[in-house]
């Protein structure tokens, strides 16, 4: 929820800084408050995403176990580590991840240009 929230807000902002306002404060604000956002989003995915990052740091001790002391319940750790992993979920739809922040900029880079485009359009109309 809380992505959703952030990217709706981040849309909106860019939004509102791309039309073009004639006083200065009004566009500051919108400027500020749209890096505040962004800075907002990138901090919030990256530490989501450390959860994930530290929850494979064992696997290379795991890994490094000797033959000796190797058994069934150091394997079943290890799958258990390397496919189902620890991370944090949107609901179960989407996985936190560093790769998420990329998918959050590319769907706010979409969406703005839809709506740049509609804007554009019913302007003319």
């Amino acid at each position: 929820m809380t992505f959703a929230v952030n990217v709706f807000f981040i849309l909106i902002q860019v939004y509102e800084t791309v039309k073009s306002s004639e006083r200065l404060a009004g566009r500051a604000y919108f400027i500020l408050s749209y890096f505040y956002l962004v800075v907002k989003v990138i901090c919030l995915s990256l530490y989501a995403a450390w959860v994930n990052d530290e929850s494979k740091e064992p696997l290379c001790v795991l890994n490094s176990v000797s033959s000796a002391t190797y058994n069934t319940e150091i394997r079943r750790f290890l799958g258990q580590i390397e496919f189902d992993g620890a991370v944090l979920t949107g609901c179960r739809m989407f996985r936190v991840t560093r790769g998420i922040l990329l998918s959050i900029a590319g769907a706010v880079v979409t969406y703005e240009l839809i709506l740049i485009q509609f804007d554009a359009v019913t302007q003319d109309n």
